[in-house]
């Protein structure tokens, strides 16, 4: 498919109630969190296998190169997605840790997104639906008009 006829099935116009669009933009959509180990992530890692002689099975690329990727409820704003870091940042942050070394004493303190953003970078890819939602979408505004 030429990039023409990709952009060409995007103009077209869907016909459908204004209050149900907004519905299934809102509330089906996904958003996808990525969040990758900075330096600092590393150098934990690192440190922790070393002082309790564990051995580490990735090298330093390999750990910071890796993403941990999950899906949650669509962001709308930068409220929206304040909120979600404000609720389960921590939670995020200490399953990062986790992955590497099973001891939450020793990971470090959180103390908000500040201390999150020290140790990982964070992607937000927002509004991810399912082919089923779409299809289901275009079953719903079958006949109706705008």
């Amino acid at each position: 498919m030429s990039d023409r006829d990709f952009h060409d099935l995007n103009d077209d116009e869907f016909e459908a109630d204004g209050e149900e669009l907004d519905v299934f933009v809102e509330d089906d959509s996904i958003s996808i969190v990525k969040i990758r180990g900075k330096k600092k992530f590393l150098d934990w890692v690192k440190d922790i296998h070393t002082s309790k002689n564990i051995p580490l099975e990735q090298d330093d690329e390999e750990i910071l190169n890796y993403v941990e990727s999950f899906h949650v409820p669509s962001f709308t704003d930068k409220e929206s997605t304040a909120d979600f870091f404000d609720e389960f940042g921590q939670d995020i942050f200490q399953y990062m840790f986790a992955l590497y070394f099973r001891d939450k004493k020793s990971f470090p303190k959180y103390e908000g997104m500040r201390t999150f953003h020290d140790w990982f970078e964070v992607l937000i890819e927002g509004h991810i639906k399912s082919f089923e939602e779409i299809l289901d979408f275009l079953d719903e505004i079958d006949g109706k008009v705008i």
